[in-house]
Formats: structure tokens, sequence, C-alpha cells
């Protein structure tokens, strides 16, 4: 599945492949899906029995970086063209990592701090415009104010230590709460970054 930027955008990565499938179309009939805006024939599918259809994309690697439409075509229930479209971004490869924390704290370890300057380091090599979301989450039981208040202090943590590694990205933090995990992983920040064009 293909992540999201802070602005909800599927991001795809050129070089890479990404799962897609769609429904109400006619049944056993192709369906091709298109990038643009220099139009590019991504795949072509067959719907199957009751209009579904689904499969993998390779996205190519000459594919511009920035803001694209993904469209799908086919033919719908009543014989019409049906077309779909989204907004896309192609950037460069997400990086998705994690920093964990203590009991009850929101105070940055060494441990963390040198994850975070690797993490500084590679975002700055990649360079361009980049976004940043931050998920806070602790370890229960605990009530869900407290929990929140903690996982939002954690992702203000981490968001502080990249600023002062020297990274300009566009920030989204989201306290999570508790998290699914009982162990000590569940005491953490997790990290995605992603790289495209500013708009």
């Amino acid at each position: 599945k293909a992540p999201l930027n802070a602005d909800n955008h599927i991001v795809l990565t050129p070089g890479l492949s990404a799962q897609t499938g769609g429904t109400g179309f006619k049944p056993n009939t192709t369906v091709t899906v298109w990038i643009f805006s220099t139009p590019t024939l991504l795949g072509t599918f067959t719907t199957d029995a009751n209009g579904n259809f689904s499969g993998q994309l390779p996205i190519p690697a000459a594919l511009l970086l920035g803001l694209h439409t993904l469209q799908v075509q086919g033919i719908g229930l009543n014989d019409e063209l049906r077309k779909a479209s989204i907004g896309i971004v192609v950037a460069k490869k997400p990086i998705k990592t994690s920093v964990y924390f203590g009991p009850d704290s929101a105070a940055i370890s060494s441990t963390a701090l040198a994850a975070i300057k690797t993490l500084a380091s590679q975002i700055k090599k990649v360079g361009g415009s980049v976004s940043i979301t931050l998920y806070g989450w602790v370890r229960g039981p605990s009530t869900t104010a407290v929990a929140l208040r903690l996982s939002a202090a954690r992702v203000a943590a981490v968001k502080a230590a990249l600023l002062a590694q020297g990274v300009k990205a566009t920030f989204t933090t989201r306290a999570r709460g508790i998290a699914s995990e009982t162990g000590t992983t569940a005491r953490r920040a997790d990290i995605l970054v992603t790289f495209g064009t500013s708009h």
C-alpha cells in the first residue's frame, strides 16, 4: 500500500510498484491506468465477473518528481465510459523509522538522539522539499487524556530535535495515545519522511 504525505496525497516512488484496484466496472472488460500530465500508460487490467480489478503497477523510473494525476478508465455497468482520477505525488522513496522513550517520559535519550541525527543526515542528503509526519504513542494502561498528552509531548520532542539538527520540512504531528503493542516498543514516536515538490 502506498503511503500518504501530510497533504493526504498518495506517494509513489519511481522504479518501484504500487498496488491498485477498483470496482463498479462492467464485468470481463479492460481497465487502463494512466498518469498525467504527460500521458503515460501504467497498466492494463481485466475486470472479474463482478466488475472488480486489482494488481500491481510499475512506476516508471524516469517519471518526473512532483504532482501528477492518476486516472483509471474503463467501461461502466451501463456501457458508459467510466473515469476516476486522484492526485498523487511522485517522490523519492519515503523514510520510515521510530524513536523510543522511557516510561512516562518525553525526554530524548542519547540513543534516540543518535537515531535522530542519522535521520537528519539522510534527509539532508536527499534534499528537495520534505514532509515529516510524526505519530506519538504510549504504553498502556493509561487514561485517554494522559496518553494523548504524553504522546503529543513525544512528537513535539522529536520535532524539536529534528529542527535542532537543521532539518527544514513541513511537519505534521499526531498524538495517537495508547499503542496496540504491550512491550517497551509501545513508548515511541513513529516518523514518516516523504520527499516531493512544494505546492
